[in-house]
């Protein structure tokens, strides 16, 4: 059996599931081999939703044929070598192939593991009955303001760990007193309710559920420094022919355009060629191994 393991958000893994089996129904007479769609919460992947699962999967010989995640989900990957050497290289392959935006670039893989298939922008948000216009700097540096009270989703998302890692490599001085006050509660959705119900001032979730937020309530915070962007990667275990194959189908075109269509930045370049809004972050991108050092450096992080 040839595994898929999709660990997305919510918003997505419905009709990503649904694309895929479409296609994977035509697929499956031709190899020959059944293909099985899985996710963190199946009761043979033990470590949930989080971000242990990859080193689970690891111990008990699950590793799927091929992996879309989240880039926090990766943070492991670089630093456990019998795992690394598990994936094949795939990102030149796919970036030889498939016409990838030029702001995307940076997000290839040079190491050849790693392929990004979308970018999911995190916003931050305010209520508007709490936070007036003229206390705030339009930047992250905002949720250093005491003033504010602030709620994430918890410490252990995605989304959470990519925005920590994020304002402890730029703001290392300030990132103490941050962690000290912020409440880590619940998840994407729970934290926009949380700041409709005026229970926090601040707050940072996806992108395209900051959009959805009820605009009498909410105000999305457009910092000066651009939403931080969180990749969606994908990875290919070694020694399937079939996986490459299946693989490119998370690049093509219908694909790529509805995820556009959810707010989500695609990788692909398609119709129109205009930068996204608030992405400059996508500039800063240095390479894989430094970022999930930051990651980890998050992950690793103590109050004194």
């Amino acid at each position: 059996m040839l595994t898929i393991m999709l660990h997305v958000p919510v918003n997505t893994r419905g009709y990503l599931t649904r694309y895929l089996k479409t296609k994977l129904k035509h697929l499956e007479p031709k190899i020959t081999e059944q293909i099985s769609i899985v996710s963190p919460h199946d009761e043979a992947y033990a470590g949930a939703a989080k971000d242990s699962w990859l080193e689970q999967a690891l111990k008990d010989n699950l590793i799927p044929d091929i992996i879309v995640a989240n880039g926090p989900g990766f943070a492991s990957f670089y630093q456990n070598q019998t795992l690394y050497q598990l994936f094949d290289n795939i990102a030149l392959d796919l970036a030889r192939t498939v016409p990838v935006r030029e702001d995307m670039q940076p997000l290839i893989d040079q190491a050849g593991k790693l392929f990004p298939i979308s970018v999911y922008p995190l916003a931050l948000i305010y209520n508007k009955a709490l936070v007036k216009q003229g206390t705030l700097l339009n930047s992250w540096q905002d949720l250093f303001n005491q003033q504010f009270k602030v709620v994430f989703p918890d410490r252990d998302k995605p989304l959470t760990r990519a925005v920590g890692a994020y304002l402890l490599d730029k703001y290392p001085e300030q990132f103490k007193q941050f962690e000290s006050r912020v409440t880590y509660a619940g998840g994407p959705k729970d934290i926009i309710r949380k700041v409709a119900s005026a229970k926090y001032h601040m707050a940072m979730t996806l992108g395209p559920f900051a959009m959805m937020a009820p605009k009498q309530k909410i105000a999305i915070h457009y910092a000066k420094e651009g939403f931080v962007a969180m990749p969606q990667l994908l990875a290919v275990k070694k020694g399937n022919k079939e996986a490459l194959q299946i693989a490119a189908m998370f690049l093509e075109e219908a694909l790529q355009l509805y995820l556009q269509s959810q707010a989500i930045w695609s990788v692909r370049k398609l119709n129109e060629a205009k930068a996204y809004q608030h992405s400059q972050m996508l500039s800063e991108f240095e390479e894989w191994k430094s970022y999930f050092k930051k990651i980890s450096d998050f992950d690793h992080y103590k109050l004194c």
